[in-house]
């Protein structure tokens, strides 16, 4: 027979290694949330996408079918920022880059359950907002995380290019100007089960550093199909789209050249013809020609020159 004492004593070590355990588990399970997360966040630091140069010339045709993009590396697996950003995207997206002496070039398949059907509510340069379908790409080119340039469009390939500052962190327009604009190319098709994003943006077009062996880079999708935003690299959802601290790496093959002088030149022509019939006076022509002009002097210098403005005192 176990006396009273004998059966105190059982419960009393039951119960000191009920609590040792529960500890045990306890700080166990800390530890697996805390590890799992640790990897959550270097999986996000060490990103990279590794660019090569194109063998062949590209075609901006909005078909990646050439053998430098099939033999290109991938981004996959994006990040959900919104609704939540623990999980990954629901509509999947392929990105892959290349490039030449002119151009970078960029190639996104953004796969969608109905390719038929876009949420498309403007067809203006630059647009804005959240009820849209859209891919964009975020060059970090200097690593500063301060400053960056983006390029998207959307399933009618209408473009939009700005200026990140700040950092991105600006709530202002999720911290882009788009006011910036610039000469680029891109193309658009629709697939079965995809609309297919090609971009050429030209190296003299932004600005990067002499020798570059690696850019900050990142890539946007927003579904409002799916209501969904999505980045390569995830972007917690109390930070912009466009927050320059969550950003992979695009490691270039070999060193990158200087670019070259970016200079834009728009000419016009103009002809006034008058007459005053009251008098019977001969008819005057006024003929004038100039035009502007816009020349990068340095990465924060832009220098404008107007000659024989087309405006009448």
């Amino acid at each position: 027979m176990v006396s009273d004492r004998n059966i105190f004593v059982i419960l009393f070590k039951l119960t000191i290694d009920l609590i040792v355990r529960a500890r045990m588990f306890r700080i166990s399970f800390l530890s697996l949330v805390f590890s799992f997360l640790v990897i959550v966040v270097t999986a996000q630091d060490d990103k990279k996408l590794f660019i090569k140069r194109a063998n062949t010339a590209i075609k901006i045709d909005g078909i990646l079918n050439e053998s430098d993009w099939l033999e290109a590396d991938s981004a996959i697996n994006f990040f959900q920022q919104f609704p939540f950003d623990s999980s990954r995207t629901v509509a999947q997206t392929m990105v892959k880059t290349t490039y030449d002496d002119r151009f970078i070039y960029v190639g996104a398949v953004c796969y969608s359950k109905d390719p038929s059907k876009f949420v498309i509510p403007s067809l203006r340069r630059d647009f804005f907002g959240q009820g849209i379908d859209l891919f964009a790409v975020i060059f970090d080119t200097y690593q500063d995380v301060t400053n960056a340039f983006t390029f998207g469009t959307n399933p009618a390939g209408v473009q939009r290019e700005g200026l990140v500052a700040g950092g991105g962190t600006s709530f202002e327009r999720g911290g882009v100007d788009f006011t910036w604009d610039n000469k680029w190319y891109n193309e658009v098709t629709i697939t079965e089960d995809a609309w297919v994003v090609e971009m050429a943006i030209p190296f003299k077009s932004i600005r990067f550093k002499e020798g570059s062996k690696e850019w900050n880079i990142n890539f946007y999708r927003q579904d409002s199909k799916e209501n969904e935003r999505g980045h390569w690299a995830g972007v917690p959802r109390n930070f912009m789209s466009f927050a320059l601290n969550y950003h992979g790496k695009l490691v270039w093959d070999e060193p990158l050249k200087k670019p070259g002088a970016n200079i834009s030149v728009i000419p016009y022509v103009s002809d006034r013809v008058s007459r005053d019939f009251e008098n019977s006076g001969e008819t005057e022509n006024q003929f004038n020609i100039g035009g502007d002009a816009k020349i990068a002097v340095t990465s924060a210098l832009n220098l404008d020159i107007t000659i024989n403005p087309d405006f009448q005192m």
